[in-house]
């Protein structure tokens, strides 16, 4: 009786072999399909937003790169190039204004008048003829640009977000080198994107955060640097994803 039942249970094993290695196969196999759609659904979120990001900054970089070419620029002709490069600016809409700054970190803004007793560069007090011009020779944008560019290369750069010293706010700062007739670096020119706006084309562009990965992801945006310069998360009090970056002091 005791053989009958062993034999009874050996072909039982037997019989279900298979059907436990189709099912291993099948589990295995779901598995890496998971893992796979998984990584092709994020491969693709992420190439997404790098493309809607990244128009941002191309437009910027086209100007930038176009206007530093123009003589009335890299000589610093504020005259002729200022009204130019203002008029640019608000017709764009995307960016608030041009710096063009000197080498020795002096610089005009295209949205502001300056102080005319130093023909236009911006001061602390601009309507003060004593108020020396305000310098950027310690924004890390200015030394990669002008100050560290040792080779008179035509270098282009965005910052990290940073206050504006003319105007307080936080922005981001597209900028190129000044190349001159003499092939010498003299200054940079750069445009102004004022942080508010590339914190909600991000955030508009990541509204499917939620139906993707729901409420426990989170997105950052990291310079060659390696700085923050974004951090999308969610947060329950406001029951959406906010931008702590960008928007925050």
């Amino acid at each position: 009786m005791k053989l009958k039942k062993k034999l009874g249970l050996l072909f039982v094993m037997i019989s279900l072999l298979p059907f436990i290695g189709g099912m291993s196969f099948i589990v295995l196999k779901t598995g890496k399909t998971i893992q796979k759609n998984a990584t092709d659904l994020l491969y693709e979120f992420t190439s997404s937003l790098a493309k809607e990001t990244g128009s941002v900054f191309s437009d910027k970089i086209g100007f930038v790169g176009a206007f530093s070419l123009d003589p009335s620029v890299y000589n610093f002709d504020w005259d002729n190039s200022g009204p130019m490069l203002n008029s640019l600016a608000k017709q764009n809409g995307t960016f608030d204004s041009f710096l063009l700054v000197k080498k020795d970190g002096s610089y005009f803004r295209s949205d502001n008048a300056g102080n005319p007793a130093f023909g236009g560069l911006v001061t602390p007090k601009n309507t003060d003829p004593q108020s020396k011009p305000t310098l950027l020779l310690e924004r890390e944008y200015f030394k990669k640009l002008v100050s560290e560019n040792t080779k008179n290369n035509k270098l282009t750069t965005i910052s990290d977000p940073s206050f504006s010293k003319s105007t307080g706010k936080k922005q981001i700062v597209i900028g190129t080198s000044l190349i001159d007739s003499s092939k010498t670096c003299v200054g940079m020119l750069a445009v102004t994107i004022d942080a508010d706006i590339l914190a909600y084309q991000l955030l508009s562009t990541t509204k499917r955060l939620t139906n993707i990965f729901g409420k426990d992801a989170s997105l950052k945006i990291i310079s060659n640097s390696g700085a923050v310069i974004s951090t999308v998360v969610y947060d329950n009090a406001f029951n959406s994803y906010i931008e702590t970056v960008l928007s925050s002091e």
